[in-house]
């Protein structure tokens, strides 16, 4: 199906204030699916996927924040390669959001 360019851009607009919000509620709400997220680094050649909980965000800055030991895995990649990407997955809603 084809949509026309500014039809387009609205869908799109409208995807991305949702996620926005959901992602808002996923930092505020331990309840929320959106509070637990999959965050994947890169350990040398090789992706290394674990969980981490939002502890908060910044939609203006596009950052996140979330809480783990300085001396954990994780960190050393991130040092190393700061291309990561996070996926946040709600079951009830069949929605992902992923960022890189």
């Amino acid at each position: 199906m084809v949509f026309g360019k500014k039809k387009h851009i609205t869908m799109f607009d409208e995807v991305l204030e949702s996620s926005w919000k959901l992602l808002h509620e996923g930092f505020q709400s331990f309840r929320s699916p959106l509070h637990h997220a999959a965050l994947t680094t890169i350990d040398g050649d090789k992706p290394r996927a674990q969980l981490f909980i939002l502890r908060e965000f910044s939609e203006k800055n596009r950052i996140f924040i979330c809480h783990c030991d300085i001396r954990s895995c994780k960190v050393l990649q991130i040092r190393d390669n700061r291309n990561v990407s996070r996926l946040f997955y709600d079951s009830e809603k069949w929605l992902q959001v992923r960022l890189s």
